[in-house]
Formats: structure tokens, C-alpha cells, sequence
């Protein structure tokens, strides 16, 4: 892994932590997460080529990483405080289903690893 990643992984945990604690929505808080992982499947699938079987697995991480969001989206609770403000909390299973969208990106080192491992089989 490189440096990146782990940052990646860092600010992705912190999201998560903070959105287990009760807080004020803002537009700040709801475009952050999606900034992160925007950026995190941004940089994890540009040097994928679309060629081959490559599109269809781009399509399959995407289709699961909304997958896994919407699930999150709906176990978060989300109110309205007696003085106006929308405020959210998100549980256990919300961090659960974050953890395993962050999952998804990692397919990415192992498609490189079976690939790597496949192109030295075929050379022996």
C-alpha cells in the first residue's frame, strides 16, 4: 500500500467516526463523505484501461459501492431538534456497510495481484 492509501483509509475512518456521533447536518457534512469516496474511486479505477472484462468490473465495484452507501444512508438516523436543526447519528450497521464500501476499493490491489500471479505462471 502506499501512502496514499493509508491517507485515503484514514480520512474514510474518520468519516465514519464522525458520523457515529449526533451532529448538525450541513452542507459541509453531507458533501464531505461524498467527496472522499469520489475522489478515493477516482484515483483507485483511472489507471484501470477499459478494455476487456475491465469496464464490467468498474460497473460491478460502482453498482456495489452505491449499493453499500444507500444501505448506510438508510441506517442512519436522521431528526429535527426542537430548536429547528436537522441532526443525524449514524449506527453500527451504517459504519459496518462504510467499512465494507472501503472493501470494494481494495479489489483493486487484488485484480493486480491475480494478475501479477497469473503473467509469472504463464512465464515458467
Amino acid at each position: 500500500m502506499t501512502p496514499f492509501d493509508y491517507i485515503t483509509d484514514v480520512l474514510l475512518i474518520a468519516v465514519v467516526v464522525l458520523q457515529m456521533r449526533t451532529r448538525t447536518l450541513t452542507l459541509r457534512s453531507l458533501l464531505l463523505p461524498i467527496g472522499l469516496v469520489a475522489g478515493a474511486g477516482i484515483a483507485y479505477l483511472r489507471p484501470i484501461s477499459l478494455a476487456g472484462n475491465n469496464l464490467v468490473l468498474i460497473a460491478v465495484l460502482l453498482a456495489a459501492g452505491v449499493s453499500l452507501g444507500t444501505l448506510s444512508g438508510l441506517a442512519t438516523s436522521v431528526w429535527r431538534r426542537d430548536d429547528g436543526d436537522v441532526v443525524s447519528r449514524a449506527g453500527n450497521l451504517a459504519a459496518f456497510l462504510w467499512a465494507g464500501h472501503g472493501r470494494t476499493v481494495r479489489v483493486r490491489d487484488l485484480r493486480h495481484s491475480l494478475w501479477r500471479s497469473v503473467r509469472r505462471a504463464l512465464l515458467l
